[in-house]
């Protein structure tokens, strides 16, 4: 059974990260996905839970959500595993749990951390490499939230509404804001977070690409180099 020991505050944002425990992967094929991935969706509801983004890779879950109870966050994740780690057993003959017991929950706090954590679940296929583009993923959240499309199940986080409203053209603004990489430096300051189950309440470092190349410079300099690599 999953569990979760942070305490969680009804009306606040969290990064959800779920990691598999299986040999092979936590999903399997497509029917792993969609089993998993339609239980998510049908407890929404019941369990009075808002999901903003989300991907589903083969051994990880990345979820940012809104929970609407103190309790609905983690009964809605217990309920879905369970179900889950059922139909996962029984079809492959196994008693391993496929996920691990313990899920990472992170508080989310202001406006640019939520876009970031949702740009950077969104851009997980990317970042590891699994595809080329967000949009030939079928098991994340891009799409519905690239593109404006109505979702029974995909509620837009209240910052990310307010982003859309001050762009001229919103979703093109959106899709590009989620192809442009983040530094590595605050990839890996996010990555740590998420993963760990820390709060996520202050940026750290700029995202622009201009300081990457300025930060070179500073270090070619040091190095006596004379140039710029």
């Amino acid at each position: 059974m999953v569990q979760n020991t942070q305490k969680v505050t009804a009306g606040q944002t969290y990064c959800v990260y779920l990691e598999g425990n299986a040999c092979g992967g936590a999903f399997l094929d497509k029917y792993c996905h969609r089993f998993f991935i339609l239980r998510l969706f049908n407890g929404l509801k019941p369990f009075q839970v808002e999901l903003h983004a989300y991907a589903l890779l083969a051994n990880e879950v990345y979820l940012l959500v809104t929970p609407k109870s103190s309790t609905g966050l983690g009964s809605l994740i217990r309920s879905v595993s369970d179900n889950y780690t059922k139909y996962y057993q029984e079809r492959y003959d196994r008693e391993s749990n496929p996920l691990v017991k313990n899920m990472k929950v992170s508080r989310v706090v202001g406006s640019l951390l939520t876009l970031d954590c949702q740009k950077y679940i969104e851009r997980r296929v990317l970042d590891t490499g699994i595809r080329q583009h967000p949009g030939a993923y079928e098991w994340s959240s891009y799409s519905a939230n690239s593109f404006g499309c109505r979702s029974d199940f995909v509620s837009p986080h209240v910052m990310f509404v307010n982003y859309l409203k001050i762009q001229k053209s919103p979703y093109k603004k959106y899709r590009e804001f989620i192809s442009s990489p983040f530094i590595n430096n605050y990839l890996l300051f996010i990555d740590a977070k998420i993963r760990s189950g820390r709060d996520l309440s202050r940026r750290r470092i700029p995202l622009t690409g201009p300081i990457v190349k300025k930060r070179k410079m500073v270090q070619c300099k040091y190095r006596g180099l004379g140039s710029i690599l």
